[in-house]
């Protein structure tokens, strides 16, 4: 990052002694790993909701052709069964789609509105 625009956007002090950043990343979960995971709700879900989740109703009826007849619910990939389209969209990308993260300023005013923040702490 030896962008004049940027490195003027220091102050001087810190021009002085600069030296790059070390950036770091953090990525979002796959789609697989978000809605597929057993041991994730197992961790987050409670044995009561567990319970009212497996009484309650669903709308597995409605596809018959997709039935399972060991668990009496509807397994399928097809996507069809969905009404979502925004579900649709997401699954089609498969399990190994990670979300993007968005970022609604450029890298310079990243830059200054990161420096500021921590400089007005």
């Amino acid at each position: 990052m030896n962008l004049p625009s940027v490195l003027y956007c220091l102050p001087s002090i810190v021009r002085k002694y600069w030296c790059p950043p070390l950036i770091a990343w953090k990525y979002f979960k796959t789609s697989g790993q978000e809605f597929f995971s057993h041991r994730e709700m197992g961790r987050s879900v409670s044995s009561s909701k567990v319970q009212k989740i497996l009484q309650g109703g669903c709308d597995c009826h409605c596809f018959p052709l997709f039935v399972d007849s060991y668990h009496g619910h509807a397994i399928s990939a097809n996507l069809g069964i969905l009404s979502r389209p925004s579900l649709i969209e997401l699954f089609s990308r498969g399990r190994n789609f990670r979300r993007s993260f968005l970022c609604d300023l450029s890298i310079e005013e990243a830059f200054k509105k990161g420096v500021n923040n921590f400089v007005n702490k």
